[in-house]
């Protein structure tokens, strides 16, 4: 906005959201680059349609289904990972 204000909508981290979420990836953390390296070699981008089809207990990965392919994500990854569930089915 004309304040400097980002209009990020309703975003909540990977970690936190149920098994079934449909959602949009649109931020992560970019204070590991292993991190932001890891996710552009397995082709996850900014803006790709993720759902959460399962998840491990205690910190463990959360299985997701990004565009087409089924991808685990470990908890530390997936926490820093900003999913937009506005308008979107859960």
């Amino acid at each position: 906005t004309a304040q400097f204000e980002i209009d990020e909508g309703q975003t909540a981290s990977l970690d936190e959201l149920p098994t079934g979420t449909v959602g949009r990836f649109v931020r992560v953390s970019d204070s590991d680059p292993d991190m932001l390296r890891y996710l552009s070699e397995q082709g996850i981008e900014l803006g790709d349609r993720v759902e959460i089809t399962g998840r491990q207990p205690f910190g463990g990965p959360v299985f997701t289904r990004v565009d087409d392919h089924e991808l685990p994500l470990g908890g530390q990854l997936a926490q820093a990972m900003r999913i937009e569930v506005k308008g979107l089915r859960r």
